[in-house]
Protein backbone atom coordinates (compact mmCIF):
# COMPACT_ATOMS: atom_id res chain seq x y z
CA UNK A 1 0.00 0.00 0.00
CA UNK A 2 1.13 3.53 0.34
CA UNK A 3 3.21 3.06 2.97
CA UNK A 4 5.19 1.12 0.73
CA UNK A 5 4.75 3.10 -2.11
CA UNK A 6 3.07 -0.02 -3.93
CA UNK A 7 2.06 1.99 -6.98
CA UNK A 8 4.62 3.68 -7.76
CA UNK A 9 6.78 -0.06 -7.93
CA UNK A 10 4.21 -1.74 -9.80
CA UNK A 11 3.96 1.40 -12.30
CA UNK A 12 7.80 0.54 -12.82
CA UNK A 13 7.56 -3.22 -12.86
CA UNK A 14 5.32 -3.23 -15.81
CA UNK A 15 8.22 -1.23 -17.73
CA UNK A 16 11.11 -3.18 -16.46
CA UNK A 17 11.71 -6.68 -15.73
CA UNK A 18 11.05 -6.95 -12.35
CA UNK A 19 10.97 -9.42 -9.06
CA UNK A 20 9.52 -8.75 -5.83
CA UNK A 21 11.47 -10.69 -2.81
CA UNK A 22 10.17 -10.78 0.89
CA UNK A 23 7.45 -11.21 3.35
CA UNK A 24 3.77 -10.34 3.03
CA UNK A 25 4.33 -9.88 -1.05
CA UNK A 26 2.48 -13.26 -2.05
CA UNK A 27 -0.55 -11.14 -3.12
CA UNK A 28 1.80 -9.50 -5.83
CA UNK A 29 1.39 -12.40 -8.58
CA UNK A 30 3.61 -13.24 -10.50
CA UNK A 31 6.02 -10.39 -9.71
CA UNK A 32 6.46 -12.18 -6.12
CA UNK A 33 9.77 -14.55 -6.08
CA UNK A 34 9.68 -15.48 -2.59
CA UNK A 35 10.66 -14.81 0.97
CA UNK A 36 14.10 -15.16 2.17
CA UNK A 37 15.24 -17.52 4.61
CA UNK A 38 18.40 -16.74 5.58
CA UNK A 39 21.13 -13.41 5.20
CA UNK A 40 23.36 -15.29 2.76
CA UNK A 41 20.29 -16.21 0.87
CA UNK A 42 19.08 -12.14 0.79
CA UNK A 43 22.95 -11.45 0.03
CA UNK A 44 22.94 -13.91 -2.96
CA UNK A 45 20.15 -12.57 -4.39
CA UNK A 46 20.74 -9.33 -4.22
CA UNK A 47 24.58 -9.97 -5.99
CA UNK A 48 22.71 -11.54 -8.95
CA UNK A 49 20.71 -8.66 -10.13
CA UNK A 50 22.19 -5.45 -11.74
CA UNK A 51 20.04 -2.62 -10.04
CA UNK A 52 17.73 -2.54 -7.09
CA UNK A 53 14.79 -0.07 -6.89
CA UNK A 54 14.08 1.62 -3.53
CA UNK A 55 9.89 2.84 -3.07
CA UNK A 56 10.81 4.03 0.31
CA UNK A 57 8.67 2.77 3.79
CA UNK A 58 7.12 5.46 5.56
CA UNK A 59 7.80 7.20 7.60
CA UNK A 60 11.44 5.60 7.90
CA UNK A 61 14.08 7.34 6.53
CA UNK A 62 15.67 4.38 5.44
CA UNK A 63 15.19 0.44 6.16
CA UNK A 64 17.30 -2.20 6.41
CA UNK A 65 17.00 -3.44 2.87
CA UNK A 66 18.24 -0.09 1.79
CA UNK A 67 21.79 -1.08 3.91
CA UNK A 68 21.71 -4.16 2.73
CA UNK A 69 21.78 -3.39 -0.89
CA UNK A 70 24.74 -0.46 -0.45
CA UNK A 71 26.57 -3.01 1.31
CA UNK A 72 26.26 -5.54 -1.47
CA UNK A 73 27.17 -2.81 -3.93
CA UNK A 74 23.69 -3.28 -6.06
CA UNK A 75 23.22 -0.04 -8.25
CA UNK A 76 20.11 1.72 -6.26
CA UNK A 77 17.07 3.03 -8.06
CA UNK A 78 15.19 5.69 -5.79
CA UNK A 79 12.08 7.56 -5.56
CA UNK A 80 12.65 11.29 -5.01
CA UNK A 81 11.31 13.57 -2.15
CA UNK A 82 8.02 13.91 -3.86
CA UNK A 83 7.26 10.32 -3.86
CA UNK A 84 9.44 9.36 -0.90
CA UNK A 85 7.46 11.47 1.30
CA UNK A 86 4.18 10.78 1.51
CA UNK A 87 2.98 11.87 4.86
CA UNK A 88 3.70 15.41 6.19
CA UNK A 89 6.68 14.33 7.93
CA UNK A 90 10.08 14.87 5.71
CA UNK A 91 12.08 12.44 6.96
CA UNK A 92 13.46 10.73 3.31
CA UNK A 93 16.55 10.63 3.57
CA UNK A 94 17.74 8.54 -0.11
CA UNK A 95 18.03 11.74 -1.92
CA UNK A 96 21.09 12.75 0.82
CA UNK A 97 22.70 9.37 0.10
CA UNK A 98 22.39 8.31 -3.61
CA UNK A 99 24.38 10.82 -6.17
CA UNK A 100 25.43 9.96 -9.83
CA UNK A 101 27.64 8.16 -9.12
CA UNK A 102 26.11 5.55 -7.08
CA UNK A 103 22.57 5.20 -8.69
CA UNK A 104 19.73 7.32 -9.05
CA UNK A 105 16.88 9.42 -7.19
CA UNK A 106 14.08 10.83 -9.59
CA UNK A 107 10.19 11.32 -9.02
CA UNK A 108 10.09 10.79 -13.20
CA UNK A 109 8.89 7.25 -13.47
CA UNK A 110 9.74 7.42 -16.97
CA UNK A 111 13.74 8.70 -15.87
CA UNK A 112 13.46 5.83 -13.19
CA UNK A 113 12.65 3.28 -16.34
CA UNK A 114 15.53 4.66 -18.13
CA UNK A 115 18.34 4.50 -16.23
CA UNK A 116 17.50 1.10 -14.53
CA UNK A 117 17.72 -0.41 -18.47
CA UNK A 118 20.50 1.32 -19.13
CA UNK A 119 22.58 -0.46 -16.27
CA UNK A 120 20.71 -3.83 -17.60
CA UNK A 121 22.26 -2.91 -21.03
CA UNK A 122 25.95 -1.08 -19.34
CA UNK A 123 27.78 -3.89 -17.01
CA UNK A 124 30.93 -1.56 -17.09
CA UNK A 125 28.96 0.97 -15.87
CA UNK A 126 27.05 -1.01 -13.06
CA UNK A 127 30.34 -2.21 -11.83
CA UNK A 128 32.00 0.78 -10.97
CA UNK A 129 28.87 2.18 -9.22
CA UNK A 130 28.91 -0.92 -7.76
CA UNK A 131 32.02 -0.33 -6.74
CA UNK A 132 31.07 3.08 -5.32
CA UNK A 133 28.22 2.21 -3.44
CA UNK A 134 30.18 -0.56 -1.28
CA UNK A 135 32.44 2.46 -0.23
CA UNK A 136 29.97 4.35 0.43
CA UNK A 137 28.26 1.75 3.02
CA UNK A 138 31.63 0.94 4.33
CA UNK A 139 31.48 5.10 4.98
CA UNK A 140 28.18 5.02 6.60
CA UNK A 141 27.52 1.47 8.06
CA UNK A 142 31.01 0.57 9.35
CA UNK A 143 30.48 -0.78 12.94
CA UNK A 144 33.25 1.21 14.34
CA UNK A 145 31.67 4.32 12.81
CA UNK A 146 28.43 4.11 14.24
CA UNK A 147 29.89 3.02 17.52
CA UNK A 148 31.90 6.44 17.69
CA UNK A 149 28.23 8.52 17.09
CA UNK A 150 26.73 6.38 19.33
CA UNK A 151 29.26 7.31 21.92
CA UNK A 152 29.69 11.01 20.89
CA UNK A 153 25.62 11.43 20.97
CA UNK A 154 24.80 9.83 24.20
CA UNK A 155 27.67 11.43 25.88
CA UNK A 156 26.30 14.91 24.85
CA UNK A 157 23.27 14.03 27.19
CA UNK A 158 24.80 12.33 29.81
CA UNK A 159 27.41 15.16 30.43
Amino acid sequence: GDSCNWSTFESISKKVKSILYGFNNEKAGDLWYGKKTSNDETFNLLKQHRAYFYAGTKPANYTLNFMEALIIGIPIVAVGKKLGNLTDWDTYEIPNLISDDNGIVSDDINELVEYTNYLFNNYKEAKKISENNKKLAGKLFDVNIIKEQWRNFLNEYIN
